[in-house]
């Protein structure tokens, strides 16, 4: 053991000797230009000034042969653009700041470098923990403890992973000796504030990848809590793969000079200064396809399509978990050929492990998600990455189809775009992403829609899906703010509610417009409203040529303007109307020496029809609620119902609440009670056994 050490240390002493001679100048990055401008130069130089100059494979680098013999092992030999910007810095120990695109590598790109820093540093279980990765997900956080896992085979370095839905009992009792821990923020600040013992005061290297979606799930107040446990004195690598205001805030309290490396081709072809906030790039051998259908046809043309490829690995991505759920219990029983899995944020920790890790495994398959696998997530050998529902933006869009076209590999996308969603593209295109369109073969098209209706109709679980997911749908483009693309009014939800196999589309509630929406538009009258400037102007006409308003005309002016379906008739009579009523003899005589009064055909048999609760035909049938907005009979019964439902569980509470303040009163008495009968049982007792001894 001690021989293992002096080694150990004697390859330390040489590292830092080699790390001296190959650290880069600040600002020195080998982008693929520049590489393949030495390459074209590479006959000027000799073999070992070449590799020393320009860093090309994981052997050229200051690192241990522990760490060379396991990139060997996984046949890691080549760096990639941004492991050759960035390792080379972070063995340096200097601060990173990296942007690139979705599979370009950045994961081997910081666990290098933590690994090498230990390394030199002599780190042992014993020192307690130097580094810390922060992801956004459990699923992330399980992959990059995977590869470092394998990177740690030759390496004493002990390593935890931290994620929700995990014994936290057992993490705690073992947290405090762990020198590497892979976690997810929420779970890390609990242990920072419960566990006992366990603090970062020795932390040496910090890592943050994918903090654009950290941010974007609301992980900013838990990064800023976590900072406060952190040491200032520590390496900082902070990786996204895209850039906006929020990023360089957290940057602000995270890094101390970093070395800035976006890897997008837009910010290193273009010479002039450019908002690193519009910049966004996709795998260069990703092939993206768009295609425009109706959405009653939106099932039937992802069902064709996965028909026809049953033998390749598909990645499907919806808006909502419920939709996921609909989605993979209807395609389950149309037997496609092809095994089907889902994975969704409402699913127990365990069972989201076991689908991601057997997906994985497979060479064909489909997986029906949300945006939980969209952000770092490596599923080898994706074929096509499908997108049935519009993306919130383009960069929703780009993490999307970064699961397909990994590192070398290619790949192929297609986005499923309504009529009214085309402007998406635009915005897409405006980005630099190379799209097209592919058009519908309508020949080779299955239509599935009776089938899904008989199965929807037999089974009640899958029909309460199917609502389910019908109204997440409709919600979730009614909240989306981007009001050009994602248009609620022009959604026809009788035909979608009838291609997801719904006799009836399902009540929904969606939010009101916004108020500045609201103030914009000019004010609409009500027809209560219209009805009485029409009756004023009747009155006023015929007063003036003194003749009659004729019943019947009023009651065309009732039909054309809708009042007839209104409650509140009478009060508008009262008010604007007073010819109705019967006035007084002597109240008519004394107007009619002022002015002569049009005389009203009304017979008293209509004038009995007046009631209170409307005008010539009895009751209206029309309801209104207690805010005064105009509302069905049949909403006004389902309102009755939850009142109803309302009053008897207020019944409930107040019985448990009585049956409570009971068993408070009665306790000391049924103590007394009990205590009571437990004397006499042993009294009892006594007796018997007296008697049995007097017997013998």
């Amino acid at each position: 053991m001690k021989n293992n050490h002096k080694r150990r240390f004697q390859d330390v002493d040489h590292l830092i000797q080699l790390r001296k001679q190959a650290t880069p100048n600040k600002g020195e990055y080998l982008y693929d230009y520049k590489l393949q401008e030495a390459l074209k130069k590479r006959d000027t130089y000799s073999k070992e000034e070449f590799k020393q100059k320009f860093k090309i494979d994981f052997e050229d680098l200051p690192i241990s042969t522990n760490t060379q013999r396991a990139l060997k092992q996984r046949k890691f030999i080549k760096m990639t653009e941004i492991q050759r910007c960035v390792i080379p810095h972070a063995l340096a120990e200097r601060d990173i700041l990296g942007a690139s695109k979705t599979g370009s590598g950045k994961t081997l790109s910081y666990l290098i470098p933590l690994i090498e820093n230990l390394y030199v540093n002599k780190w042992t279980p014993l020192d307690g923990l130097g580094a810390l990765i922060i992801l956004p997900t459990r699923e992330l956080a399980m992959q990059v403890f995977e590869v470092f896992k394998s990177l740690n085979t030759y390496h004493i370095l002990s390593m935890a992973l931290l994620i929700g839905g995990k014994n936290y009992q057992y993490e705690r009792d073992r947290i405090s000796g762990m020198n590497v821990i892979i976690c997810t923020p929420g779970r890390l600040l609990q242990h920072f504030e419960e566990s006992p013992g366990f603090d970062a005061n020795n932390l040496k290297v910090l890592v943050l990848d994918e903090a654009d979606m950290m941010l974007e799930l609301g992980f900013w107040g838990p990064l800023k809590a976590i900072m406060n446990y952190l040491p200032k004195d520590k390496q900082t690598m902070l990786f996204s793969a895209t850039l906006n205001q929020s990023i360089h805030q957290l940057c602000k309290i995270s890094l101390q000079n970093p070395e800035s490396i976006f890897l997008h081709e837009k910010l290193i072809n273009d010479s002039t200064n450019q908002q690193t906030e519009n910049v966004i790039s996709t795998p260069n051998k990703l092939q993206q396809f768009y295609i425009v259908t109706p959405i009653d046809e939106k099932i039937d043309v992802l069902f064709s399509f996965l028909k026809t490829h049953n033998k390749q690995k598909i990645v499907i991505f919806v808006s909502t978990c419920k939709q996921v759920r609909y989605l993979f219990e209807v395609f389950r029983k149309l037997k496609l050929g092809m095994q089907l899995f889902e994975l969704h944020g409402r699913q127990k920790q365990d069972k989201r492990t076991a689908i991601f890790f057997t997906f994985s495994e497979k060479k064909a398959a489909a997986l029906f998600t949300t945006n939980i696998a969209s952000r770092g997530l490596d599923f080898p050998k994706v074929d096509w990455v499908i997108q049935f529902d519009c993306p919130d933006d383009p960069s929703t869009y780009v993490h999307r189809v970064g699961r397909t076209a990994r590192y070398i590999a290619g790949g192929f996308s297609i986005l499923f775009l309504l009529p009214s969603e085309l402007k998406f593209i635009e915005k897409v295109k405006q980005k630099g992403v190379d799209i097209k369109q592919k058009f519908l073969n309508s020949n080779k098209q299955l239509t599935i829609k009776q089938t899904i209706q008989s199965l929807v109709s037999e089974n009640i679980e899958l029909k309460y899906l199917a609502q389910r997911a019908f109204i997440s749908y409709v919600r979730s483009i009614d909240i989306n703010g981007d009001k050009e693309i994602f248009k609620l009014k022009e959604i026809q939800t009788d035909l979608l509610a009838e291609s997801m196999g719904l006799v009836q589309v399902p009540i929904l509630s969606v939010q009101q417009q916004n108020e500045s929406d609201q103030e914009d538009k000019p004010e609409k009258k009500s027809k209560l409203q219209k009805l009485k400037e029409k009756i004023e102007i009747k009155k006023q006409m015929a007063v003036e040529q003194n003749k009659p308003i004729e019943v019947k005309k009023m009651k065309q002016i009732q039909r054309e303007s809708g009042f007839d379906k209104f409650e509140v008739m009478k009060a508008t009579f009262d008010f604007d109307g007073e010819f109705l009523k019967r006035k007084p003899q002597q109240d008519i005589e004394e107007e009619e020496e002022d002015v002569e009064q049009p005389k009203f055909v009304t017979s008293k048999r209509q004038m009995k029809k007046v009631k209170a609760d409307g005008i010539f035909g009895g009751r209206n049938k029309v309801f209104f609620d207690n805010e005064g907005n105009q509302i069905t009979a049949e909403e006004k019964r389902r309102q009755e119902i939850l009142e109803g439902q309302q009053e008897v569980l207020q019944k409930d509470e107040d019985r448990t609440l009585k049956y409570g303040q009971k068993l408070i009163e009665h306790a000391e008495d049924d103590k007394a009670n009990e205590k009571d009968r437990i004397k006499q049982k042993r009294l009892k007792k006594k007796i018997r056994m007296q008697e049995v001894q007097e017997e013998f």
